[in-house]
């Protein structure tokens, strides 16, 4: 889907959790968000279209779709949560060849349309970062403009954040998607080094200064997460850039009719 797509009307009815990278806590903020809206008595539906690697996991550990949909859609059929699973740890476009497979849009936007005829607002993590191939011809940005929702992005604050980030937002603005804002989120423990914090801290100023969108956190890392999955992003659920965000995201989501 070219960036040349005619302008087209966003939902405000859902977004688009995406990332700089793998690894930087999609999974972390969509759940702990989730969690949060619906506190606020949001009825919150919850999507992570495709997943790869499910088999490369520990033993007996969920993978990231299966946790959503536990945690926050227990009703929901799994199959409609996460269409696309791949067992191999590949990008999208290769792990769906080496499972004899497609990744096809209209499958996702079904069960997407099905999701959100009974929610009140949706929630959708995206795979890898915005530029990750899901087909030969689509990438993550594709997907995003033919859901037709704003985005979120998830972000890192180590060394290279602000690089990895400025590109990222500048792949989305390319086409057009709107950035309802940026969480940056702690992916290790805090090493105490008085150089590491000062790198953290120029980081965080610099992508203030430079991005022109709302900026969120930084979310602490959180050592429950691995002990306690469950326990630790709810945790995050009550952090001031979780609450932040949450806030933003009802304000804009009131008085919206629901199906």
């Amino acid at each position: 889907m070219p960036n040349t797509t005619p302008s087209i009307q966003y939902s405000s009815r859902g977004l688009f959790v995406t990332g700089t990278d793998t690894q930087v806590g999609k999974t972390i903020v969509t759940a702990a968000l989730g969690i949060a809206l619906q506190r606020m008595e949001l009825i919150i539906g919850v999507m992570k279209p495709i997943e790869t690697g499910i088999e490369s996991g520990p033993p007996g550990k969920p993978n990231d779709g299966t946790r959503l949909h536990q945690l926050l859609t227990p009703k929901e059929l799994k199959d409609l949560v996460t269409p696309y699973r791949f067992k191999k740890a590949l990008a999208p476009v290769d792990a769906a060849r080496q499972a004899n497979s497609t990744v096809q849009f209209e499958v996702i936007a079904e069960a997407y349309h099905t999701l959100a005829s009974c929610h009140e607002y949706m929630l959708v993590e995206g795979v890898g970062g915005v530029m990750v191939p899901l087909t030969e011809q689509y990438d993550v940005r594709d997907l995003i403009k033919f859901l037709q929702l704003p985005c979120i992005l998830v972000s890192r604050t180590a060394l290279g954040a602000v690089n990895h980030t400025r590109l990222t937002l500048a792949a989305l603005r390319d086409y057009g998607i709107p950035i309802l804002g940026i969480v940056l989120n702690e992916t290790r423990p805090p090493t105490g080094l008085a150089e590491h914090r000062i790198q953290q801290e120029s980081t965080v100023e610099l992508l203030r200064q430079l991005c022109q969108v709302p900026i969120f956190g930084p979310i602490p890392f959180q050592t429950h997460v691995e002990q306690d999955w469950e326990a630790g992003v709810t945790i995050l659920s009550r952090t001031p850039a979780i609450g932040e965000l949450a806030s933003m995201i009802k304000d804009t989501s009131k008085n919206r009719p629901f199906p």
